[in-house]
């Protein structure tokens, strides 16, 4: 079966940025996320992950 990409939303949050001025342990950010609704009588998976870690030395 083929993807309908005709149901497919995209959203851009605005980026809000937190202790800017307490740096502290790197955090993790989600940069994607997807939720997909299986209508076929056929067993699916998915797994979708993409994060963003980033460290600043002085």
């Amino acid at each position: 079966k083929e993807i309908d990409w005709r149901s497919l939303k995209v959203r851009h949050d605005p980026v809000i940025y937190t202790d800017i001025e307490m740096p502290g342990s790197p955090k993790n950010h989600i940069l994607f996320r997807s939720s997909f609704l299986n209508d076929t009588n056929h067993e699916q998976e998915y797994n979708l992950k993409a994060e963003r870690r980033t460290v600043s030395t002085c």
